[in-house]
């Protein structure tokens, strides 16, 4: 299953989605690294994905996430917790796999079995 999701086309496409420099998150790596070296990186990502899907493991790092807080607009103090915004920044190299997994999950499973009307997550299969 996981070579049915994970293809090198997928994966340079999900890395193009990326803006070069959105949020690295506490690994480092930002989407412009990946972006710029694609010939060589993308057949180890390719590696690196399916083994994660097949073994249903997501590396530790990859879990750590840093949360900055924003002030909210149009606020007159910033004294309490509701006057902040949260900003959850996860790595670049798990948001790559969560779209790989999106999008086989939207081209090719809700393709064959759409979602209910009042449905608003993927079915339990």
């Amino acid at each position: 299953m996981a070579m049915k999701i994970v293809t090198h086309r997928r994966v340079g496409w999900a890395i193009d989605s990326f803006a070069p420099y959105e949020s690295s998150g506490r690994v480092g790596i930002f989407p412009a690294l990946l972006q710029e070296g694609r010939e060589v990186l993308i057949p180890y990502l390719v590696k690196i994905f399916c083994a994660c899907l097949a073994t249903v493991y997501v590396p530790a790092i990859w879990r750590q996430v840093k949360v900055v807080f924003t002030p909210k607009t149009r606020r007159n103090s910033c004294c309490g917790p509701r006057d902040f915004r949260h900003i959850i920044l996860t790595t670049f190299l798990l948001k790559t796999m969560e779209r790989l997994v999106d999008r086989f999950l939207r081209d090719e499973i809700l393709a064959l079995e759409p979602l209910h009307p009042i449905q608003h997550a993927y079915p339990g299969w």
